[in-house]
């Protein structure tokens, strides 16, 4: 299911849940002859509104609608879980609506900051800086044999599709070098024997500093996070006087990052 598709399906399921809430309410009114917001009518053709805008938006722009149908019941359960909790703000409107409001606040931020801590401030260029023993890239430094066929690690992490917060859906750093002639088999790159640049902490070091209630499920939530990982491999030029300058330049497009050097005049 592509990024999209989920938000559609989600923002759907959460409106229909609230549709059905807030119905829900003025049946019971009449039916025990007591008194209902009439706001929730209003709140009723709005929620249904924008049903119809993403419903019709989704078949629009997403390009293989009976796949993401054929995703979606996959997925009942999380979009039912949406749909419940549609349902429950607008029935419970004074307490469970401003609680959903600042859980999802609250996990936004903590992921954001969490990722930014991770990551830094994703960047657009980067200057690169081939020597004759090491490469700069932007802070990092990464010492080689030579620079000649060598290849620039970038290490990508794509959000979950499920994790509907709003912040970048692809995160991305510069990790080392490997060999022209490497090929990535999905493995973590930084095991390989060609590689050069950090290396991270054993998972094992972690465990053994950090290993209370809070910080076993704070590992596990951003392991889930951090799932989704690949390696965008960048050929060095060869055969360059140096030292000789570079930019890398970063593009994304959704959950897509693409990368290109070019060299400074």
């Amino acid at each position: 299911m592509s990024f999209y598709a989920c938000l559609s399906f989600a923002i759907v399921s959460l409106c229909l849940g609230g549709v059905a809430g807030c119905l829900f309410c003025v049946a019971f009114a009449k039916i025990f002859h007591k008194k209902f917001l009439k706001a929730r009518i209003s709140v009723v053709f709005l929620l249904l509104s924008v049903v119809v805008a993403f419903g019709a938006g989704g078949f629009v722009f997403i390009k293989n609608p009976s796949f993401e149908l054929s995703a979606f019941l996959t997925e009942k359960l999380f979009f039912f879980a949406l749909f419940a909790a549609g349902f429950l703000g607008a029935v419970f409107w004074k307490t469970v609506f401003p609680v959903l409001i600042a859980f999802y606040i609250a996990l936004s931020a903590f992921t954001g900051i969490a990722l930014y801590s991770e990551f830094g401030i994703l960047p657009d260029n980067m200057s690169v800086t081939l020597n004759k023993t090491f490469i700069e890239a932007g802070k990092s430094t990464f010492f080689v044999d030579s620079p000649e066929n060598k290849s620039l690690a970038v290490e990508v992490y794509v959000l979950p599709k499920k994790l509907l917060l709003p912040l970048p859906r692809v995160w991305y750093r510069v990790i080392g070098t490997v060999d022209f002639s490497y090929i990535d088999d999905g493995k973590n790159i930084r095991l390989s024997s060609e590689f050069s640049g950090d290396v991270l902490l054993d998972e094992n070091s972690k465990n053994s500093q950090k290993n209370s209630f809070f910080a076993r499920h704070l590992r596990n939530y951003m392991g889930w996070v951090l799932k989704t990982r690949k390696n965008l491999l960048v050929p060095l030029p060869q055969n360059e006087l140096l030292p000789s300058v570079y930019t890398l330049k970063f593009k994304r497009k959704t959950e897509i990052l693409s990368c290109r050097l070019e060299k400074n005049l």
